[in-house]
C-alpha cells in the first residue's frame, strides 16, 4: 500500500464530487475533422474520438461516421433545444413573455430542424 498514491488519489476524488464546484465544458460548435473519421474537435482541440475506434470493416466505418454526426448535432443543437423548452414552460406557466423578438414556435421549429440529422 502507497500512502501518498492513496492520499492524492483521494485528494482528487474529493475534488471531483465537490458539489459547490461546477465542472464546465469546452465552449464553441464541435466539428468532425474531414481527415479522420470520428474524430471531433472544438477550435481545433480534440473533444472525443468516436467508436467503433478500430475499423475492421465497412459496417464499423459507417457506424463511426453516423456516431460522430450524430454527437456533433447533439452538442451543436443542445443550448437551443434546451432554451426552447424554457420557453415553452414559461409559456405554459402563463409567464408574459414580452421581451420576444420571435414566436414561441418559431423557436422551437428552428431548435428541432438544428438537432436533426440529416441522411447522407
Amino acid at each position: 500500500m502507497n500512502l501518498e498514491r492513496d492520499e492524492l488519489r483521494l485528494g482528487i476524488l474529493l475534488t471531483l464530487n465537490r458539489k459547490d464546484r461546477l465542472m464546465e465544458h469546452t465552449k464553441g460548435k464541435m466539428e468532425e475533422v474531414p481527415d479522420f473519421v470520428g474524430l471531433l474537435q472544438i477550435n481545433g482541440q480534440t473533444i472525443c474520438c468516436v467508436s467503433p475506434v478500430s475499423c475492421q470493416s465497412v459496417e464499423d466505418l459507417e457506424k463511426r461516421k453516423a456516431n460522430a454526426k450524430h454527437l456533433v448535432k447533439c452538442w451543436n443543437s443542445h443550448d437551443d433545444l434546451l432554451a426552447a423548452c424554457e420557453m415553452i414552460i414559461r409559456v405554459l406557466d402563463g409567464d408574459p413573455i414580452t421581451e420576444l423578438n420571435e414566436k414561441p414556435i418559431t423557436v422551437i421549429k428552428r431548435a428541432i430542424a438544428a438537432a436533426q440529422v440529416e441522411p447522407d
